[in-house]
């Protein structure tokens, strides 16, 4: 009887570590999967931040990239125009170089037949 009370007693207490150390991994658990919903949330924000900032990185990019553009087809506007200008003054330095040497092929017919 006394053994059979102190086995009961012994069960009741192993019981109670059980239920304890139950109690206690139940806890655990409860912080685990609090923290991993914190991690996934915070990995959440992580993950729309970078793709926030990735598209803020193509945006710039894009116009930077149509800035370039732009300023390659004024260079090229401005050098179509210097060649324009180049062709017109090499017409108008043949005209003037024409135009005096008939005014001196003028002068010098003038001068012999004076």
């Amino acid at each position: 009887s006394k053994r059979l009370k102190a086995e009961k007693e012994a069960a009741r207490n192993a019981t109670a570590t059980l239920e304890d150390a139950l109690e206690r991994a139940r806890e655990k658990a409860k912080t685990w999967r609090r923290a991993a919903a914190s991690a996934k949330a915070a990995d959440a924000k992580f993950q729309d931040r970078l793709s926030s900032e990735e598209s803020a990185a193509k945006d710039a990019a894009a116009k930077a990239s149509a800035r370039l553009r732009a300023a390659l087809n004024e260079s090229k506007m401005a050098s179509d125009k210097v060649l324009t200008l180049e062709h017109r003054l090499a017409d108008a330095f043949k005209n003037a170089s024409r135009e005096r040497e008939e005014l001196e092929d003028k002068l010098s017919s003038e001068e012999r037949a004076a």
